[in-house]
């Protein structure tokens, strides 16, 4: 029986922060941004509320519980929200001749980083019923030209097949990745499930740079392009995207 029946019902200003921060606390001072940047911190269609109706709902959500705020440096002091800081964190002062992200010349207040509670990500859980079984997360740390990568999966065949998709663009075999069996395994800062995978390894991505010849360029161009068209088949565990 769906779960969703059993959810809150929630506005799409409440369901889209709840969703924008499943996997990462994000800066509440980005909720402001225009449009345009939105799309690039959020990777998402933009929230599309004025500014009355951001701080509205970002207050609701932090009086439900579902929400909390950590000001920067300061974790042993709750951050107490109310709308006068969340306006003035929205109204932070920015540059915006660059087309493709704002440099910030003012904040009106010190960083303030949302999460959700438990009690939100149970909301956000009812509502969008992820697949949890399908669960990926990739990252890696740059050290040109390798990369360290982890790659953990809550299935193990589901994650050697998601290697795959990568295998040839960041050069590694990916029948030699061992994966180590996590218990409990940590999905998100919020949630945890009995048992997942994780796999770490090195690997030698290419890049496509203006400065190499045209061919090269559009040959990594391709692969990334594949790349990530193949791996989007294996990410869908947020059933809603």
């Amino acid at each position: 029986m769906s779960s969703r029946r059993f959810a809150p019902r929630l506005t799409r200003g409440e369901y889209w922060i709840l969703n924008s921060l499943v996997e990462h606390s994000h800066s509440l001072c980005g909720y402001g941004y225009p449009d345009r940047y939105l799309w690039l911190l959020f990777n998402r269609q933009p929230h599309g509320l004025s500014e009355d109706e951001l701080v509205l709902t970002l207050l609701g959500l932090f009086n439900a519980g579902w929400i909390e705020g950590e000001v920067d440096g300061e974790t042993t002091t709750p951050f107490v929200p109310d709308g006068t800081t969340i306006r003035a964190a929205l109204q932070s002062e920015f540059d915006h001749s660059d087309p493709d992200w704002p440099r910030l010349l003012h904040a009106a207040t010190p960083p303030i980083h949302l999460r959700l509670t438990s009690e939100g990500g149970a909301v956000w859980e009812a509502f969008a019923e992820p697949r949890w079984e399908d669960f990926i997360d990739d990252f890696s740390d740059s050290n040109e030209p390798l990369e360290n990568r982890t790659v953990r999966a809550t299935r193990r065949d589901h994650g050697r097949q998601y290697l795959r998709c990568w295998a040839e663009r960041d050069r590694f075999d990916p029948d030699a990745v061992v994966w180590k069996p996590v218990s409990p395994f940590p999905a998100t800062y919020w949630k945890t499930l009995p048992v997942g995978f994780e796999a770490q390894f090195r690997c030698a991505p290419q890049h496509a740079s203006g400065r190499m010849a045209a061919a090269e360029f559009e040959r990594i161009d391709a692969l990334t392009d594949r790349a990530l068209h193949c791996a989007d088949r294996f990410r869908r565990w947020r059933a809603w995207e």
